[in-house]
């Protein structure tokens, strides 16, 4: 579906860096978009070095091709290893990311939080441009990991990734969930009071195979798995 519109706009600073880096020039058609689920193609009508211009000539409807809904919980591990994980998780297609602090997290001061969160919504944005994603995962407030067993969706599969736990056959399942909450630890792995407050709260146990991954793999390995049982991601 196209709707004719004839809309001129400025764009952020960092979208004129990246025409910069594209070497896209006044008078070409190019297509933007702001995280409502649609793509608008626009004419670039003035380009300087630190501002540009365009004009919205219309806007297409491009359905995204992710059915199921992961949500992502994964607790806080170093900077770059969680830049990481946010910006293959909005690559992969899911609709929530939430950084959780649990008992072998690091804790972060107020201001240090607000900062991180501005960065991660950054890199999200960033990942939603080069994969080609027009609806921005929600990125919520870092919580606290008791916050993540309280959540009561039960139409969601509540799934804890742990390498100790004995993992039980969900993967196994024909059934495709409305649902799938996703949780990942740590470096340091989960304490087994959090392990068994899991288990009470009706979070499912995932082993990956017998190799000990890290915090950043684990996760990523997760959603690829969750995305080829249930969503039919792969075709040979």
């Amino acid at each position: 579906m196209e709707v004719s519109l004839t809309i001129s706009l400025p764009l952020p600073i960092e979208v004129v860096r990246h025409l910069h880096v594209l070497r896209i020039i006044q008078g070409q058609t190019i297509e933007l978009f702001n995280g409502d689920g649609f793509s608008y193609e626009c004419e670039l009508l003035e380009l300087t070095k630190k501002s540009a211009q365009v004009n919205i000539v219309k806007r297409l409807n491009k359905p995204l091709s992710v059915s199921l809904s992961i949500k992502l919980a994964v607790c806080i591990i170093a900077n770059d290893k969680m830049d990481l994980v946010i910006q293959k998780a909005t690559e992969l297609g899911l609709q929530e990311i939430t950084p959780v602090i649990s008992a072998r997290t690091q804790r972060i001061d107020k201001a240090r939080m607000e900062k991180k969160l501005l960065h991660w919504q950054n890199i999200i944005i960033s990942s939603c441009e080069q994969c080609g994603n027009n609806i921005l995962p929600v990125l919520s407030p870092i919580c606290e990991i008791n916050d993540i067993f309280k959540q009561s969706n039960e139409n969601a599969l509540k799934i804890i990734l742990s390498p100790v736990q004995n993992a039980e056959k969900i993967i196994m399942s024909t059934q495709v969930p409305a649902e799938i909450l996703l949780l990942v630890g740590p470096e340091g792995g989960f304490t087994p009071e959090e392990l068994n407050i899991a288990t009470n709260s009706n979070f499912k146990s995932l082993t990956l195979g017998h190799l000990t991954m890290r915090a950043e793999t684990a996760a990523i390995a997760g959603i690829v798995s969750l995305r080829t049982k249930f969503d039919n991601w792969m075709s040979w």
